[in-house]
This record gives structure tokens, C-alpha cells and sequence, in this order.
């Protein structure tokens, strides 16, 4: 025998003004996007360069040894507006990690290439916006440790080339993670030491 259920008519209208407060409750919001638009060198007259090359046996003033600069510049897309008009998508980078990374292959961290390092830069870039701010791509003690020491002692090596990749991190206004990757070129060298070996194999 089938039965049939009933609900008073105020009771359907509460459960579906529940379900429809619900939805408007869990609106997902989509992740930003961000595009890292230029990362260059800016050399010793502050001009910015494609590549980052250093002569380690080039004269300093007063032999200081400089940290080495980039200039980068971030892209925020377009953005979603919540019923009160604020930007969910408004994005606050507050973290940046250089690495480098060789032609060769051989990247083993202050053997064949200079030691990976973290920052902290806070920049906010909203929706639709761009930003261009200066980083370091090289620390002034890198200048001081294997593999770019014996570089410039002229000890087994006579360049090292490859690519110095950065990746900024951060999140949305939201809560969304988000994080974003370039890269640019080095190439390391001592015109001081003409004889040394060329090539990018690490000193034995």
C-alpha cells in the first residue's frame, strides 16, 4: 500500500529559501592570473640588460662586492567583483625564490652553480594591473663560495652559463595560493684568466 506524504506549504518555501541561501553561500571564486611579463639584469649604470653577465675579475670600487639586481615586472588578469563591489582577485606577493639552473645539466648547489635563496618583497597588484619592482638575482656571499670563487681564481673553469629562474608566491584576497615563474640568462666569467679551462664542467 503506498502512501503519500504531505508538507505544509510554509514548511516547502523555508527548506527551499534554505537551499537558495546555500548556494549564494559556497560561490567559488576562480584563481587569479598571473603572468611574470619581464624579468631583466640591471647592470652596474642601473641600465637593465637581458642577460645577467658578470666579469668576476672586474674592478669594484674600493673592492666592495656588489649583490647583483633584476628588474621584474607581474601581471594580474582581469578579476571577479563580489554584490559590494571589492575584488576577490587582488593578489599580495610576499615571498620570491631564486634558483639556477645550468645548459649542461650539472645544477648541484654550490658545486655547479651558486646557492638557491628566499626573500621577502610585498608588493599587492590588483585585478587587471601590473607591477615592476627590483630583486636580487645574485647575493654579494655568492660571490665568495664555490663554484664563482674558484671562477675568479681562475681554478678549472672559464664561464657559466645558464638560466637564473624566479618564482614569486603569495595569495588572493580570497585565500587562494598563488604563485608565478620566470627566468632570464646569466653567464659568469673572468676575462682575467684567458688560460682556464673553457666550458661549464665544474672544477674537480
Amino acid at each position: 500500500m503506498k502512501r503519500r506524504l504531505r508538507f505544509p506549504g510554509a514548511l516547502v518555501g523555508i527548506w527551499l529559501a534554505g537551499v537558495s541561501c546555500q548556494g549564494r553561500m559556497t560561490t567559488s571564486v576562480a584563481p587569479a592570473s598571473l603572468t611574470l611579463t619581464q624579468l631583466v639584469a640591471i647592470d652596474a649604470q642601473g641600465q637593465t640588460r637581458p642577460t645577467l653577465d658578470y666579469d668576476l675579475c672586474a674592478q669594484t670600487p674600493q673592492g666592495i662586492i656588489p649583490s647583483l639586481l633584476g628588474q621584474v615586472s607581474v601581471s594580474n588578469g582581469p578579476g571577479v567583483v563580489d554584490a559590494n563591489g571589492v575584488s576577490l582577485n587582488d593578489v599580495r606577493l610576499t615571498r620570491y625564490r631564486v634558483e639556477y639552473t645550468r645548459y649542461d645539466g650539472r645544477s648541484t648547489p654550490l658545486v655547479d652553480v651558486p646557492l638557491a635563496f628566499e626573500a621577502g618583497n610585498e608588493i599587492t597588484i590588483g585585478a587587471g594591473e601590473t607591477k615592476t619592482l627590483q630583486i636580487l638575482l645574485l647575493r654579494a656571499v655568492a660571490l665568495t663560495e664555490p663554484p664563482l670563487l674558484q671562477l675568479a681564481e681562475g681554478i678549472g673553469l672559464k664561464e657559466i652559463r645558464g638560466d637564473i629562474v624566479v618564482t614569486f608566491s603569495g595569495s588572493e584576497m580570497s585565500g587562494h595560493p598563488v604563485s608565478v615563474s620566470g627566468s632570464t640568462p646569466f653567464w659568469f666569467h673572468c676575462a682575467k684568466h684567458p688560460n682556464a679551462e673553457c666550458g661549464m664542467r665544474s672544477a674537480e
